[in-house]
């Protein structure tokens, strides 16, 4: 994958233009692979999550019959060609490979299934958004993180105070002119915590 990427030609000129792009994340998954001699989930598990006492965190598979049971059914209209079996032309869902995504291989972009209680405990301790640890102390201060992959759409905040909050849902799509209801979600949890006594 990394011979392949380094092959091809920039699409613009370094600093002009930007792009989405879970490469990154695929190079630095290969990388601590190559350094440490793990499984990259494998290292994750023992000197990010385990310290933490985080643990529900899984490695997702792209085939639906190797899913964890713990793992909620992902929802998701996109189909696509199956990367595992790439002798069939039949389309699979989205959710399951038919994004181009071979989770096992994408564990350090898009392999990674966390609990809302996971992500929560993760970010009470790092920064939601960016590198280090989380800020501290009190104030009126707010970062958050959205994202989605076909099949979850996930936001995680801290708050000033020691707050921290996390939603995911097992779709990314919505009935046609739904009022946005991620975003009204969101709106939702910060007029709780903004409503609650104490917090």
């Amino acid at each position: 994958m990394a011979k392949y990427i380094y092959g091809q030609p920039l699409q613009y000129t370094p600093g002009t233009n930007s792009a989405y792009s879970n490469y990154g994340y695929m190079l630095l998954s290969a990388i601590v692979e190559e350094v440490t001699g793990m499984p990259y989930f494998n290292y994750v598990q023992q000197k990010v999550l385990a310290p933490l006492g985080i643990a529900e965190v899984l490695l997702s598979s792209t085939e639906a019959q190797q899913r964890d049971p713990s793992e909620a059914i992902c929802e998701d209209q996109g189909l696509g060609l199956d990367p595992i079996n790439i002798t069939s032309s039949l389309l699979i869902p989205a959710v399951y490979g038919g994004d181009g995504q071979i989770k096992e291989v994408a564990a350090g972009c898009a392999g990674l299934a966390a609990s809302a209680t996971a992500l929560t405990q993760f970010i009470h301790v790092n920064l939601v958004w960016g590198n280090g640890p989380r800020p501290t102390g009190p104030g009126n201060w707010w970062i958050g993180r959205t994202g989605s992959t076909p099949g979850t759409s996930t936001e995680t905040a801290s708050l000033g105070g020691g707050i921290d909050w996390a939603y995911v849902i097992n779709t990314r799509d919505f009935p046609p002119r739904t009022p946005l209801p991620l975003a009204s979600l969101a709106t939702s949890i910060g007029n709780l915590i903004g409503s609650t006594p104490g917090l």
